[in-house]
């Protein structure tokens, strides 16, 4: 079996649903609205950084 080497990652968008917080209240405010989900930050760190070091972790070696 031929060992996998390259990986997609679909994640985009503005994240429009995370700005909802219970019983549709907004959470972010102002300039805050703006965000792509990529970046959107979960304990600290962007969203898409767990996505990327797990790929490592599993050795792929191009990320599209």
């Amino acid at each position: 079996m031929t060992p996998v080497s390259e990986a997609v990652i679909l994640m985009a968008g503005e994240g429009s649903r995370l700005r909802q917080g219970h019983g549709g209240q907004a959470r972010l405010r102002g300039s805050d609205k703006t965000f792509l989900k990529p970046f959107v930050l979960v304990l600290g760190r962007p969203l898409i950084s767990y996505t990327l070091e797990t790929l490592m972790c599993a050795k792929i070696k191009t990320v599209h």
